[in-house]
C-alpha cells in the first residue's frame, strides 16, 4: 500500500523518518511530502490546491492511497481524499481535524504570504511539548505557505465520508475529542459526519512522528492493514 505522509505547519517530509521503517517494514511503501511553499522565498504564490494535487502526486500510478496528515495537514489530506475518494483506502489523523468546507484551515495571520514559524516554548503548552526536545524542533522549524488561512476548503464529495478514518489523539485524548464534538465546537464539526471512523489514543505531544515513531508507525501500518483497533 503507498502510504503518503503530510506533516503540519513548519515542517518538511523529513520529520517522518523515523516512521518510514516501521511502514517498509511492513510491506508498505510510504511517500513522505514536503508541502509547497514550505521554506520557501515565494510561498505567498502556493495555493491550497497546490498542496492538495501535491499530496495526491506524492505516490507514481494510479493506485489506493493511505493519506496521513498531522496536525493543520490534516485539512489538506481531507480536501485530497474528497477529491480522489476513489483512490482513498484511509485517511489517518494524527492530532488533526478534518477542515469543514468553505473555510480556511486555519486563522492565523500572514505575513509576506507566510506563516512564520512561532516560539514553541511560549505558543504551546505543557501537554502539546510533552516528550519533546523543544530546542531540537525548533531548530527544524521553517515558514509554511499562507494559503492554509487565505483559502477556503471545498468539499463536493460526500462518499468521503464512507472512508475507514483513523483518529489519533496525542496531547489531548478520545474522550476529550468526543467532549468537543458533543458541545458542538466549530474546530471539530466535521467529526459527526464520519461513519467509519477509529479512534485511538497516542499519549505524547503534538508531534509523535517525533516523539514516539515507532507507536505511531505501527498505528498507521493498522489502518493500511485495515486492523485498526476501535
Amino acid at each position: 500500500m503507498d502510504v503518503v505522509l503530510v506533516p503540519g505547519l513548519w515542517l518538511t517530509g523529513d520529520c517522518w523518518s523515523e516512521v518510514v521503517p516501521v511502514l517498509e517494514a511492513a510491506g508498505h511503501r510510504a511517500h513522505p511530502v514536503t508541502l509547497p511553499g514550505t521554506g520557501s522565498a515565494d510561498p505567498g504564490s502556493v495555493t491550497l490546491q497546490d498542496c492538495v494535487d501535491t499530496v495526491l502526486g506524492a505516490a507514481p500510478g494510479d493506485g489506493p492511497l493511505v493519506l496521513v496528515g498531522h496536525s493543520a495537514a490534516g485539512g489538506v489530506v481531507w480536501a485530497a481524499a474528497d477529491q480522489a475518494v476513489d483512490r482513498a483506502h484511509a485517511v489517518v489523523l494524527v492530532a488533526a481535524f478534518p477542515a469543514p468546507d468553505g473555510e480556511p484551515i486555519m486563522g492565523m495571520a500572514v505575513t509576506d504570504g507566510a506563516l512564520p514559524p512561532p516560539d514553541l516554548a511560549s505558543s504551546f503548552d505543557e501537554a502539546e511539548l510533552r516528550d519533546t526536545d523543544v530546542p531540537a524542533l525548533q531548530a527544524r522549524l521553517v515558514a509554511s505557505p499562507g494559503c492554509f488561512s487565505t483559502d477556503p476548503v471545498h468539499l463536493t464529495d460526500d462518499r468521503r465520508n464512507d472512508l475507514p478514518v483513523t483518529v489519533v489523539s496525542t496531547e489531548y485524548d478520545t474522550a476529550q475529542l468526543q467532549a468537543w464534538v458533543a458541545a458542538g465546537e466549530q474546530p471539530v464539526a466535521e467529526f459527526p459526519r464520519l461513519h467509519n471512523a477509529t479512534y485511538v489514543d497516542l499519549p505524547t505531544g503534538h508531534w509523535p512522528q517525533l516523539t514516539r515513531p515507532a507507536e505511531l508507525g505501527e498505528l498507521l501500518v493498522a489502518a493500511a492493514d485495515g486492523s485498526a483497533t476501535q
